[in-house]
């Protein structure tokens, strides 16, 4: 009896430390980004993303609008995500390329685009 309870809690501590290190890796992705797209279509190809915990946001430059994600889901190191932008639906995939840089795709019913993320400086 003292060996199962034993078991089941390197079970337990075995899940709650594979949940404490999903969360370690998406937060690799928070925080505000630079983007540019490489087909983008006009006034969409650059802006700042901001990503946190439950919400991804795009600000375009030159369109003063924020369009914030639908929903927001963490796969091992891949972030997925879609929004509604000016009545279009866009899926997008972001991947860490390295600590200052996302790369990934948005895809809509009429195109695709690479999407380059660079991680903006912090001002102190």
């Amino acid at each position: 009896d003292t060996d199962r309870m034993k078991h089941l809690f390197v079970i337990a501590l075995s899940i709650a430390l594979c949940g404490a290190v999903q969360a370690q890796n998406n937060e690799r992705f928070y925080g505000s980004w630079d983007f540019t797209t490489e087909t983008g279509a006009a006034g969409y190809e650059s802006g700042v993303v901001k990503i946190s915990e439950e919400s991804v946001s795009f600000t375009f430059a030159g369109i003063p609008y924020e369009y914030p994600s639908e929903w927001v889901n963490y796969e091992s190191d891949t972030l997925k995500f879609n929004m509604d932008v000016d009545g279009t639906l866009v899926d997008c995939w972001l991947a860490v390329k390295d600590a200052k840089h996302l790369k990934g795709y948005a895809v809509w019913d009429s195109g695709e685009t690479v999407l380059n993320l660079t991680r903006k400086e912090v001002d102190e």
